[in-house]
């Protein structure tokens, strides 16, 4: 049987073709919204008009474009959030702009305040949910490791790079691919991804 996929052996994306799919993703949304509006004035002028199948008609266009649209934004922003994750891809200003979110001390203080109840919650000191129950031995396994990268994640005067905080978001909520949840992954890649965030932290 193959291991499940896990967020430890994710592939890096070409950046090359990732901007590309950027440029090609933006254009559609912006052509589907302008084809949307269009469609969406003349409807009203034909319905004005006593023309109300072609109106129709025309309306329905209108909101066929902003579906399209809002697929398109959406793909984007999902392979924006994808992209943050690598470093190669910082050279993407999008990117760049995305991974700044993750790294603004609030963002930061909130992820350290997170693995600090799961600690407490593991330990026995918060209360625990049961949602949770299968992750807490693995937290326990490596509880000094998850106190030194929220410690250092808190701190003021540490340097994060934006992929820390991706790769440890990835680890607390992905609940396929993070071994913290996956009791079919090894326990050993909680460790891995505890390293490498602490890697990223300065």
């Amino acid at each position: 049987m193959h291991e499940p996929a896990s967020i430890i052996y994710e592939h890096a994306v070409d950046p090359f073709l990732a901007r590309a799919a950027l440029d090609k993703l933006r254009a559609r949304a912006r052509d589907a919204l302008g084809g949307a509006a269009a469609a969406a004035i003349g409807g009203g002028v034909l319905l004005v008009a006593g023309q109300a199948a072609v109106g129709l008609a025309a309306t329905a266009g209108a909101l066929a474009g902003g579906v399209v649209c809002l697929y398109a934004r959406a793909d984007r922003s999902a392979l924006i959030a994808r992209l943050v994750r690598q470093r190669s891809a910082y050279e993407i200003a999008d990117v760049r702009r995305a991974a700044a979110v993750l790294v603004t001390p609030v963002t930061r203080t909130k992820m350290a305040a997170v693995i600090g109840r799961l600690v407490l919650e593991a330990d026995g000191f918060e209360p625990s949910g049961a949602a949770l129950a299968p992750c807490y031995s693995r937290i326990r396994e490596y509880r000094d490791e998850f106190i030194a990268v929220a410690f250092h994640l808190a701190r003021p005067a540490s340097k994060v790079h934006p992929t820390a905080v991706a790769l440890l978001d990835r680890l607390l909520t992905h609940a396929t691919m993070s071994p913290l949840f996956n009791e079919r992954l090894p326990a050993t890649q909680v460790r891995v991804a505890l390293h490498r965030a602490q890697l990223a932290i300065n």
